[in-house]
């Protein structure tokens, strides 16, 4: 039986295990934004191969702040563009959010093919039943497949939502993907495939990002800290973060800054240094919200924390 303070033994990507040294073969700190993240690569992976025979999609990543859904997005966008197809991209934020069509002028903005469209976009020129742009996409899409990224849909604009719902309705046939992240608990309001005729002819998925593993705190300890936690810390760190993978790496990177070994004898300090981070955290959230009902209520949440 292993003592509380031993490290955990975690295989690294050879197949061997760590004996509380530094480990040249585990995870380093370019993996952590996509640490246990296979299934959904391997998800998304395949919706790119599927786009480029020619089947349409339309994929949301869904997750708490933090959980990496805009790393997952951009993951793809990179996969895909190495994969021969044309990627469009934006994220949607609160300072743009009264912008009309603001996440589709970013969407086409350096792409010569919807030079002509901007200033429709711009001028709000965008009247009821007409979504500037969007027949021209169809139109390039079917020269080349599409894939389309949106960031943080649940900041979009209503004119940039009612677009992307367009969009949606007319995918069958259409070689294009819409890949969207958005979090977990926001009240989207959302039915990308509500009243549009998908089932059948189009790649429909949903992925939730779950937090980190214990598993996968240990090893988000080793590539931050150069070598293997103590049971206890990685125990602590996963309990004091909840295994949000933003949280974890904030807390980690912090730690190892100070330059202390992730033991035992560290775990209350590790365990300050979470709650820090987790208020910091939260606090940002709060900027992002403008719904003063939904403010009251964080609030009230976080107070009760």
């Amino acid at each position: 039986m292993r003592a509380q303070g031993d490290p955990v033994n975690v295989p690294d990507r050879a197949g061997g295990e760590g004996h509380g040294r530094p480990h040249r073969g585990g995870p380093v700190l370019a993996d952590l934004p996509l640490l246990e993240r296979d299934r959904e690569q391997a998800v998304l992976s395949a919706v790119i191969g599927e786009l480029r025979s020619g089947r349409p999609a339309v994929v949301t990543v869904t997750g708490e702040p933090g959980a990496g859904q805009g790393e997952l997005l951009r993951w793809a966008a990179r996969h895909a563009t190495e994969r021969g197809l044309r990627v469009l991209t934006a994220r949607a934020t609160p300072a743009e959010r009264d912008l009309r069509y603001g996440v589709v002028g970013q969407l086409m903005a350096g792409q010569e093919e919807f030079a002509g469209h901007l200033p429709h976009l711009l001028l709000g020129q965008g009247g009821p039943g007409r979504f500037p742009g969007l027949t021209r996409l169809l139109t390039v899409a079917r020269d080349r497949p599409v894939l389309l990224v949106v960031e943080d849909v649940h900041q979009l604009d209503p004119d940039s939502l009612r677009w992307l719902e367009a969009l949606i309705r007319r995918l069958p046939r259409t070689p294009l993907a819409v890949l969207t992240g958005s979090i977990r608990t926001a009240d989207l309001g959302l039915d990308w495939c509500a009243g549009s005729p998908l089932t059948g002819s189009a790649t429909t998925v949903e992925l939730a990002l779950p937090g980190l593993t214990r598993a996968g705190t240990a090893d988000a300890v080793r590539a931050v800290c150069g070598t293997l936690g103590d049971r206890s810390f990685v125990a602590a760190v996963a309990d004091a973060t909840g295994g949000n993978p933003t949280v974890v790496r904030d807390t980690l990177r912090r730690f190892a800054r100070a330059g202390h070994p992730p033991d035992a004898g560290h775990v209350e300090h590790a365990r300050a240094i979470a709650a820090q981070v987790i208020g910091e955290h939260a606090a940002a959230a709060l900027d992002g919200v403008r719904d003063p009902v939904a403010l009251d209520v964080l609030r009230a949440l976080a107070v009760c924390d």
